[in-house]
C-alpha cells in the first residue's frame, strides 16, 4: 500500500511529520541526510548499489535502486546529489517522482535556518582556487570562514553542523561560508527567486560536461541560474557575455571597463571618484592570466563581505601573499637536468589543457599526457596547441576519441593503462622537455578522483628520477 504524503503537522520533537527521499549516498547524500534527520521524522536513501553496515546511520532506511522499482510511498520531498545525471537511468527514473525536487545545494540552502552569509564561487575553471584563496584571506583576518561544496564538507553538512538536533542555531557559528558551486549543484534550484547567498561570482565559461547537458548554450544558461539567488551583487567575468541582471558587475583581465580590473600587474577596483589598486601580481604566488581572474574573483567576493575593506587593505594584499596553490594544479613538482615534470591533474576540460601548455610552452617542447573518462568534450579545440606539442600521449577511456580529434594535427600515440601511457613519455624524452599531465578528461575511470591520478603520476615519475640518479 502507498503511503499518503502528509501534511507537513510538527511533531512533539519539533520535526516535520514527513518523508524525505535522497538520492545518491556519496558526500553530497551523506551531508543532506545529516541535515535532513533534524527536519523530517521519516529519511529513505536510494543509491544504485548496496550500502555497507559500516556507512549505515540507524534509523534511515537503505534501498537499492532498480530501473523497474516502484516506491511504496509518496515522499514529501527528494534532494538530488549532483552526481546523478538526468540521462542516465536512475536520474530519469527520480525526475518523475510526485513531489518537491531539489539539489543538494537548494536543500541545504532553504534549510540554513542559522542564516550563515553564504559566498558563492561558480564556473568552469579556477573555482577551487578562487574558493581556497578568498577562505585563505577571510581566515587570515580572522574570520570563521570554512570553504565547503565542492571543496571540504558538503554545503548540507556545513549547514547540519550550524544547527542543533531540534533544527535551532547553535551557539557558535561560521562567520560565513566560501561555497565552491558546479554546474551539477545548480539543477533543481527554487522555482522563484530567492536570496540564499549574499554574492557570487562566475569565473568563466568554456566546454565542459557536454555529456550532461543538451548542448553548450544549456551548460551556460545552468551556470548563470547562480544570479537569481543573490541578496548582494553578482560579479561576471566580462567574456561570458551574462544576460543583464540589476546586481551584475564586471570584471576582466582583457578590458578595463568593468568594476574589477586588471593592468600593468595590478588587480584593481574602480570606485565612484577614483581607481583603488588592490595587488600586485607579482607579488603572489599566482601567475599568468587566469590566476589573475582567480584573484579578481576572490577580491569580488571580499568587497562585498568586508564592509572596510579598504582599511584593511594591508592586510589582505599579506594574506593574498602567503596564499600557495593546492596539490595538482599546474604544479612543476620535480626536475631533471634541463627537463620539467607538471602534475596538472586538475585540468580536466580543454581550457584548462591550454592555460597548462601556455605557460610552460618553449616552442615544441610539451609532451602531453590526455585522457581519462570523456565528459563529451570537443577535444579538436586542442589543436591549435600543436606547435608546442612533442607528442601527445593518450590514456583510458577517452583514448580513441581523442586520437580521432587530434590525430592529423600533432603525432599521438596511445597506452590506455596510464601507467604504461606515463611510461612511454618517459621513454621519449628529450632534453628540456616538459611532460605534462593535463588530461583534459575526469578521473574516474581508472582512478578514484583527480587527486589520485596526480598522486599516481608524480609516484611514477619520482622513481623513475630515482633510478635515473
Amino acid at each position: 500500500m502507498i503511503e499518503s504524503r502528509s501534511s507537513f503537522f510538527i511533531s512533539k520533537h519539533g520535526k516535520t511529520m514527513s518523508t524525505l527521499l535522497i538520492l545518491g549516498y556519496g558526500r553530497s547524500g551523506t551531508g543532506a541526510l545529516h541535515l535532513g534527520r533534524k527536519f523530517f521524522t521519516r529519511c529513505v536513501v536510494l543509491d544504485e548499489k548496496e550500502i555497507a553496515e559500516s556507512q549505515r546511520v540507524s534509523g534511515v532506511e537503505y534501498r537499492v535502486f532498480s530501473p523497474k522499482m516502484t516506491l511504496d510511498f509518496i515522499p514529501d520531498m527528494a534532494v538530488f546529489s549532483p552526481g546523478i545525471s538526468p540521462f542516465e537511468p536512475f536520474g530519469a527514473w527520480a525526475e518523475k517522482l510526485p513531489c518537491p525536487q531539489y539539489s543538494e545545494l537548494a536543500f541545504a540552502l532553504l534549510y540554513n535556518r542559522a542564516k550563515v552569509p553564504v559566498l558563492a564561487i561558480t564556473g568552469t575553471n579556477g573555482k577551487t582556487t578562487t574558493t581556497e584563496l578568498t577562505a585563505h584571506v577571510l581566515t587570515s583576518l580572522h574570520y570563521n570562514a570554512p570553504a565547503v561544496g565542492n571543496i571540504g564538507n558538503a554545503i548540507s553538512q556545513a549547514v547540519a553542523d550550524t544547527l542543533d538536533e531540534s533544527g535551532n542555531p547553535c551557539a557558535e557559528l561560521p562567520d560565513v561560508f566560501v561555497a565552491e558551486i558546479s554546474s551539477f549543484q545548480l539543477e533543481k534550484m527554487p522555482d522563484s527567486p530567492a536570496p540564499l547567498f549574499l554574492s557570487a561570482v562566475l569565473l568563466n565559461i568554456t566546454s565542459d560536461h557536454i555529456n550532461r547537458y543538451a548542448d553548450f548554450e544549456d551548460y551556460r544558461q545552468t551556470k548563470f541560474k547562480i544570479f537569481n539567488y543573490i541578496s548582494k551583487q553578482g560579479w561576471v567575468q566580462a567574456e561570458t557575455h551574462a544576460p543583464d541582471f540589476p546586481k551584475k558587475r564586471l570584471f576582466s583581465t582583457l578590458c578595463d571597463d568593468g568594476k574589477l580590473f586588471f593592468r600593468d600587474g595590478f588587480v584593481a577596483v574602480r570606485q565612484t571618484a577614483h581607481v583603488v589598486p588592490l595587488v600586485e601580481q607579482r607579488l603572489t604566488s599566482l601567475p599568468g592570466r587566469h590566476n589573475a581572474e582567480n584573484m579578481m574573483g576572490a577580491l569580488a567576493l571580499l568587497l562585498d563581505f568586508l564592509p572596510d575593506w579598504e582599511s584593511q587593505l594591508p592586510a589582505i594584499r599579506n594574506a593574498l601573499a602567503s596564499f600557495h596553490l593546492g596539490a595538482h594544479r599546474v604544479d612543476c613538482f620535480a626536475t631533471h637536468k634541463l627537463q620539467k615534470f607538471v602534475d596538472d591533474s586538475k585540468g580536466t576540460n580543454p581550457d584548462a589543457v591550454r592555460v597548462a601548455v601556455e605557460r610552460f610552452a618553449d616552442g615544441c617542447n610539451i609532451r602531453l599526457i590526455l585522457g581519462g573518462l570523456d565528459k563529451g568534450m570537443d577535444f579538436s579545440l586542442l589543436k591549435d596547441l600543436a606547435p608546442n606539442i612533442a607528442c601527445a600521449y593518450l590514456y583510458g577511456q577517452a583514448a580513441p576519441v581523442i586520437l580521432n580529434a587530434l590525430s592529423d594535427a600533432m603525432p599521438c600515440v596511445v597506452d590506455v593503462p596510464f601507467a604504461d601511457c606515463v611510461a612511454h613519455a618517459l621513454r621519449e624524452m628529450e632534453s628540456a622537455d616538459v611532460l605534462l599531465l593535463s588530461p583534459a578528461c575526469a578521473s574516474m575511470d581508472q582512478f578514484k578522483d583527480y587527486a589520485a591520478r596526480g598522486d599516481a603520476f608524480q609516484a611514477q615519475i619520482r622513481a623513475h628520477l630515482k633510478a635515473q640518479s
